[in-house]
């Protein structure tokens, strides 16, 4: 990418159809679709361009909807973020969290359900300062509609769309501002966290597992498809350590402490990696599901030599 030649790229994130890309200098470039403002990218009133600044006809990548915010081929830089040296980046469908050294966190995009965590619904075009009073994140986490900050000490912060339970704040409304996470068991403070589109989940310092939210593909792996609106850990993994956890769309995978790496939750396309299609509410070890069918098929060959 010849906007980014010139500088050292240290992480990246990608939302429904836009991208981040964070630099050593704490800088944040931004390319894809910006019909919800999710690059960050201020337009001047009546102003046709890419999100990179070129001028283009009306008849020329123009996307329907847009109002004059078009997609941008080539990564920009966020104006807005220029100082503000930029530590971390969480996407969800159109908005976007921004984390930053000292612990302040910066929201932008589209604002229905409360996302952004500014006290309103509304869309913002740069990036606006979330206020969390004096508490430092130290990561954030995007779903589809909701947003989630991890705060030094362990304490779990979300907010926007709730009606799934993906806030975990004990009841299935929205929150348009920060709000406290229910605790995690007794003895488990959260070392990370990760969102899916309409569910959550959280690690433990002591390697415990906790997930909430929608629940219809079993992508909490609670064995059964109800929902959460509280933290929750899986009977199946009371007793496994976690080291780390990633969402889907519609499932979760976790890597755990004897590097074992368990799938569980909507199975679209083979996604889990268990050699099928099919959806798993319980925690199911990668790999499982292809010896299980060559033991069948090695006991379907016993049948036929007999034959």
């Amino acid at each position: 990418m010849p906007a980014l030649r010139d500088h050292q790229v240290v992480t990246v994130a990608a939302g429904g159809d836009h991208t981040m890309v964070v630099t050593s200098a704490g800088r944040v470039f931004a390319c894809g679709r910006n019909d919800s403002y999710q690059l960050g990218v201020a337009l001047a009133s009546g102003t046709q361009c890419l999100a990179g600044g070129a001028r283009i006809g009306v008849d020329k990548l123009l996307q329907e909807g847009a109002d004059e915010r078009q997609v941008g081929p080539e990564p920009v830089q966020i104006a807005g973020l220029r100082w503000k040296s930029v530590l971390e980046i969480a996407c969800g469908e159109a908005h976007n969290l921004a984390r930053c050294v000292g612990g302040t966190v910066y929201s932008w995009g589209l604002g229905g359900s409360g996302r952004l965590g500014l006290g309103h619904y509304k869309s913002v075009q740069q990036p606006a300062k979330v206020d969390l009073g004096d508490k430092v994140c130290v990561a954030v986490a995007c779903g589809f509609y909701h947003s989630l900050a991890l705060i030094q000490g362990g304490e779990l912060l979300s907010w926007g769309s709730g009606d799934c339970g993906q806030l975990g704040t004990g009841h299935f409304n929205s929150e348009p501002l920060p709000t406290a996470v229910k605790p995690l068991n007794a003895g488990h403070v959260c070392a990370s966290i990760s969102a899916g589109e309409y569910h959550s989940v959280a690690v433990s310092e002591r390697g415990g597992i906790f997930c909430w939210g929608l629940n219809s593909a079993g992508q909490l792996g609670t064995g059964d498809t109800e929902r959460r609106h509280s933290p929750t850990n899986p009977s199946d993994l009371i007793a496994v350590k976690v080291q780390r956890a990633a969402c889907g769309g519609t499932f979760t995978i976790a890597v755990c402490e004897s590097t074992e790496v368990l799938a569980w939750g909507g199975n679209e396309d083979g996604c889990l990696g268990l050699g099928d299609s099919e959806p798993r509410h319980l925690p199911t070890p990668i790999g499982l599901g292809m010896r299980e069918r060559e033991s069948e098929k090695e006991r379907e060959g016993g049948i036929e030599m007999k034959r």
